[in-house]
């Protein structure tokens, strides 16, 4: 779809949800949303009761093989996005990942779990790529932060239902049900839930068309545009292509576009630090605190419902603080403040207050999740649309590889220092790595409100709010 018919789209909700391509994305990500709510915490303590003793570094084994099975899939999948279309890919992983529900839910032996495991990864490998760049491919300026608001939206509205669904489940069966029957009836049901999430993907009938240029640089859409408006633009892209650039100023080379590439820096950073705690906080409750399951769902259940409402608001929020600095300077406020959230989770073993600790890990994932539509609106807008699927490849590559290796360093604390001490190591570790990612983050701001500022001459005032 052209830059100029891109421009003219309008941004309000309802014409976001009426969008053809929009709505079966947004079905998806309800279905799977549900089936994440469940399966996301439930297969860490179906580890535990599997294994007993030793599951910290058998959950890091497992979550080891997806980070570098989604690692080894996504360039494959983002190159097959750009190559074969966007619709293709996202069937492909579709049905990947509804295939390993069932393997999970039959499980017996941790090769059996890392099968399972392998297969969702690549799934999402394939699905992840393709789905963001999907919605570039159809939306431009707040249009496009506003998408991604109301997929993550959606996707984190229906995790927590998902998720209040596993609390009640617990709070009525766990004491009841043997425990074999009690995990495996709910992984079943988020199989089938993931298995429902398949259909809408199957029903996208039209991928939608990108720039001239994905396919023929020389090609020229002129459909709508009057003779002297093709003109200018048909200048505009040889001259743009002289500097290499497109007409939007972005960058055709990886090797010339440092925001991208500061981006896939950030994302390798962040990703190694959030690995040393995130996929372990579930323990971390348990550990430091002694809650029970249904509390660790409870907790997180609070925290999503923060995230999803963040999602919607981040877009408006990022495009009336000036003071923050626009896009990038919500980002960096953003993180900031859950670095601070987390430095407090850090010392929570000797303060003990459990409300505080609560309210600052909350926090801290609200902040630092709300900011989704700003960093995937920002490193679309900084792609070339017939790189998209690629770049946002090597960006999930540069999280997830470290991301996959870390959980390893805190089990290996954790069975050094006295418990629950070992986690506060493992958190300022994230504290550190975060607090560079953010101090890069904030070295993108001028590129970022000078590619902005192109846009907005392309947009009709009246139209683009």
């Amino acid at each position: 779809m052209s830059l100029d018919k891109l421009s003219a789209q309008p941004s309000s909700w309802s014409s976001i949800m009426k969008d053809p391509v929009m709505n079966k994305l947004l079905l998806y990500q309800i279905f799977s949303g549900l089936s994440g709510g469940i399966y996301g915490i439930l297969i860490m303590f179906f580890i535990k009761a599997l294994f007993g003793s030793g599951y910290q570094l058998q959950y890091a084994l497992f979550y080891l093989v997806s980070n570098l099975t989604m690692s080894l899939l996504l360039l494959p999948g983002g190159a097959l996005a750009d190559r074969i279309g966007r619709r293709s890919v996202l069937r492909i992983g579709v049905s990947l990942l509804a295939l390993s529900g069932f393997i999970a839910t039959i499980s017996t032996e941790l090769w059996q779990l890392l099968i399972a495991s392998g297969m969702s990864a690549a799934g999402s490998a394939f699905i992840g790529p393709a789905q963001s760049s999907l919605v570039a491919d159809i939306t431009l300026g707040y249009r496009r932060q506003k998408s991604y608001g109301i997929i993550t939206f959606a996707n984190i509205t229906s995790i927590t239902i998902g998720t209040l669904a596993l609390f009640v489940y617990a709070a009525a069966f766990q004491h009841v049900l043997d425990q074999g029957t009690y995990y495996r009836l709910m992984l079943g049901v988020s199989a089938v839930l993931n298995l429902v999430s398949a259909i809408p993907m199957f029903l996208i009938r039209k991928s939608p068309t990108l720039e001239p240029n994905y396919h023929n640089s020389d090609s020229r859409d002129k459909t709508g545009i009057d003779n002297t408006s093709a003109e200018k633009k048909h200048n505009l892209e040889i001259a743009g292509k002289e500097e290499g650039r497109q007409a939007d100023g972005v960058p055709l080379s990886l090797r010339r576009n440092n925001v991208a590439l500061k981006i896939i820096v950030i994302n390798a950073i962040i990703g190694l630090g959030a690995g040393f705690i995130i996929p372990m906080f579930s323990y971390y409750w348990s550990d430091v605190f002694y809650l029970s399951e249904a509390a660790v769902y409870a907790i997180n259940i609070l925290g999503y419902i923060g995230i999803g409402v963040g999602s919607l608001f981040s877009p408006w929020l990022a495009r009336r603080a000036r003071k923050l600095g626009g896009r990038v300077g919500t980002i960096v406020a953003c993180q900031a403040a859950s670095i601070i959230c987390a430095g407090y989770l850090a010392v929570a073993p000797w303060q003990m207050n459990l409300y505080l600790a609560v309210s600052a890990y909350i926090a801290r994932q609200d902040f630092m999740n709300m900011i989704g539509p700003l960093t995937s609106s920002l490193l679309m807008d900084h792609s070339p649309e017939n790189r998209r699927g690629v770049i946002n490849s090597l960006t999930s590559i540069a999280f997830n590889v470290p991301n996959g290796i870390s959980p390893y360093f805190t089990s290996i604390i954790l069975g050094l220092v006295p418990s629950p001490y070992g986690y506060t190591y493992s958190i300022l570790a994230l504290v550190v790595l975060y607090t560079i990612a953010t101090m890069i983050y904030s070295t993108t701001r001028k590129a970022d409100k000078l590619l902005l500022f192109g846009q907005s001459q392309r947009s009709d005032p009246k139209i683009s709010h």
